[in-house]
């Protein structure tokens, strides 16, 4: 189930996986994110902001 608040946006089902043990950081306008995939292996992923059609 999906909520914002008290309001239910979405009970659909998925299979969507949830890591524990992540850690993130947020560094001016980019944010990585450490964690383990479901076979223990590391991972990483690193999102930039973009403001005004120009990637920071």
């Amino acid at each position: 189930m999906v909520s914002e608040g008290s309001n239910v946006i979405s009970t659909d089902p998925s299979n969507a996986q949830f890591y524990t043990n992540s850690a993130f950081v947020v560094d001016n306008y980019k944010l990585t994110i450490n964690y383990k995939d479901n076979t223990g292996a590391a991972m990483k992923s690193i999102f930039s902001m973009v403001l005004q059609d120009k990637v920071i």
